[in-house]
């Protein structure tokens, strides 16, 4: 009798431990993942650009909903929202990924509101990940270009892809899987002969 009570004990306590673990192991309702962007080692081709040519740039929101949601899990069970710090920085790292791969090229980029040739307004229409089996990312801004008196010269729509494997519900895999997409949209954009035409007669 007494075997048979410790044989229980031993079994509940299993089943407890079991239990209590599957619930440490639940799913998170969101992960807080701040985008980077890192430059690549070789710059974009732009040999339509002319060397020191002014431009100041600019950047707002698109129709992104919800606010602050830059992606999600959906692997299993209950989605995993991604979400951004509350200050944000999606907007502002598009623009500063812009300025650098623009300065990089031959491009002088100006202070917000200072004179400048040109004025390059971003639209940030999509900047999410999406992860199941893989990471899926998507960066997709409109890109519009007005000349020193203020007509628009050219307006491009690129979007940038990105695929990724890795551990499941990993910061590093999101944000390098939205430096890639990121990287990917600018590099259309360079390539756009619409972005390309703004800037030439």
């Amino acid at each position: 009798m007494r075997a048979m009570k410790t044989s229980l004990l031993a079994i509940c306590f299993l089943l407890s431990t079991i239990v209590s673990g599957a619930a440490c192991r639940r799913r998170p309702s969101l992960l807080m993942v701040n985008p980077v962007y890192m430059a690549g080692k070789q710059p974009l081709q732009a040999t339509w650009v002319v060397p020191g040519t002014v431009v100041d740039i600019s950047i707002v929101e698109g129709r992104r909903t919800p606010a602050g949601a830059i992606g999600r899990n959906i692997e299993d069970g209950e989605p995993v929202s991604i979400v951004e710090s509350p200050q944000g920085v999606s907007l502002e790292l598009v623009r500063g990924a812009l300025a650098l791969e623009l300065r990089a090229t031959g491009f002088t980029v100006s202070e917000l509101g200072a004179p400048a040739a040109y004025r390059v307004q971003i639209i940030l229409q999509r900047f999410w990940v999406e992860e199941e089996n893989t990471y899926l990312g998507e960066v997709r801004m409109q890109v519009r270009v007005f000349g020193g008196a203020g007509k628009m010269r050219g307006d491009a729509l690129v979007s940038g892809t990105a695929k990724r494997w890795g551990r499941s519900l990993s910061v590093e895999n999101y944000q390098e899987t939205y430096d890639s997409a990121l990287r990917d949209a600018i590099e259309k954009l360079f390539k756009d002969p619409r972005f390309q035409g703004a800037f030439r007669g």
